[in-house]
């Protein structure tokens, strides 16, 4: 608890905005304040944390250009490889485009199940998502659903739209 002090703090994540990118030394800070606070509520330390706050920028989310989203469409199309019996070139179309309608993270599109599929929406269960709080809609454009139609084949209800062999970490 002894290093929970102010300027032993301020010195540690002034040093982890130079070697770390700053939105890490934000999340340091609040990591620390939680534990600090914790820990005066349990009296093992007598006083609140007063540490510097650090201001991460919010930026403007860039997008790609047209032109490179349809040289990566075409790249991941000349995929040979075979994905539980789905061609890779279509496999890989078909994630991409869902990726880019949806902004949904990997974890979320490849847990998806053809069930969630519902014409031109998507249903991304909470269980699969990031925080695993809640359930979301997304609307999909014709071509994502014509892609997405492309790698169906016989599957059912039950199963992924994007079978994937290796481990998740791996994608």
């Amino acid at each position: 608890m002894d290093d929970l002090d102010e300027l032993t703090v301020a010195r540690y994540l002034t040093n982890r905005v130079k070697e770390r990118a700053i939105a890490t030394a934000a999340k340091d800070r609040a990591q620390l304040r939680a534990l600090h606070e914790f820990s005066v509520r349990r009296k093992l330390c007598d006083h609140w944390p007063q540490y510097p706050p650090i201001r991460v920028p919010e930026r403007v989310p860039e997008a790609w250009f047209s032109g490179e989203m349809q040289m990566l469409l075409d790249s991941a199309g000349q995929e040979k490889t075979v994905l539980d019996g789905i061609p890779g070139g279509l496999w890989w179309r078909a994630l991409i485009m869902l990726a880019y309608d949806t902004a949904e993270r990997a974890t979320a599109l490849t847990s998806l199940r053809w069930r969630n599929v519902r014409g031109s929406s998507v249903l991304f269960v909470a269980e699969d998502r990031k925080g695993r709080r809640r359930d979301i809609l997304r609307e999909i454009g014709e071509d994502t659903l014509a892609a997405l139609e492309a790698i169906r084949g016989d599957r059912g209800p039950d199963d992924l739209v994007f079978p994937w062999p290796r481990t998740r970490t791996y994608l």
